[in-house]
């Protein structure tokens, strides 16, 4: 982070119009002062804001909504202050389970690499081959079983065909 007065104008400008408290805060006092010198675009938004700008915007934030910062084997949580006993002992019990391991199918040997049906002529077909094809990696956790399949034709992509013209 370094000092861009612009960045700072832009940052605290949307940091004191989402976080401040009403008409009647000081946040909302501060944020008609910066009104007489900064006109911001009214394109203005998080998305639209510097690096630079964008952190300065989330310490500014997380200041005026009383946030804390907290770090964790070098990740950085921002949170209220009653959530960090908790957000400690979720990370302590992730780090303990072994955070990262490999999934180990139940049998020795079982391909683990999913199969895709050739064409179909409606969803639904595709879906009921796509779980017949991979019934040994799913199981008895049939996909099927979370909503009726839509057996409507389909059009199909055919990749030999270009998808428009090209010119000349």
């Amino acid at each position: 982070m370094y000092f861009d007065r612009f960045d700072i104008c832009e940052a605290y400008y949307l940091a004191l119009s989402d976080c401040h408290g009403g008409q009647w805060s000081p946040e909302y006092a501060r944020l008609c002062r910066l009104r007489k010198s900064f006109k911001p675009s009214p394109l203005l938004s998080v998305d639209t804001l510097s690096d630079n700008a964008r952190e300065i915007y989330a310490r500014a934030s997380a200041r005026m909504l009383g946030l804390v910062t907290l770090e964790i084997d070098g990740t950085e949580f921002t949170l209220r202050p009653e959530s960090a006993e908790n957000v400690r002992a979720l990370c302590a019990s992730i780090k303990a389970k072994g955070k990262g391991r490999k999934f180990k199918p139940d049998k020795p040997g079982l391909n683990m690499a999913r199969q895709y049906p050739e064409r179909a002529t409606s969803t639904g077909e595709y879906v009921a081959r796509y779980e017949s094809l991979n019934s040994h990696i799913f199981g008895t956790c049939a996909l099927t079983r979370w909503a009726p399949l839509n057996y409507n034709a389909t059009t199909h992509y055919d990749p030999t065909q270009p998808i428009c013209a090209e010119e000349p």
